[in-house]
């Protein structure tokens, strides 16, 4: 049950982490480009991902 939620949360996560990257990169872009929040974003959704998959297949075996 506790995996599950955490896998059915996943989606919404990722969008949290790249809405607010993608509007703050318009006001610093200076700093970091729009596809590197972009990259920090996808990298951090896809290593949550995997980690919760590798969990998965632990758990079941």
């Amino acid at each position: 049950m506790h995996l599950n939620h955490l896998t059915s949360f996943h989606p919404l996560f990722t969008r949290i982490a790249l809405i607010p990257g993608w509007k703050w990169t318009h006001n610093h872009s200076n700093t970091f480009s729009d596809l590197q929040i972009r990259f920090l974003a996808i990298t951090w959704s896809a290593a949550s991902y995997f980690s919760t998959a590798a969990f998965h297949y632990i758990s079941l075996n």
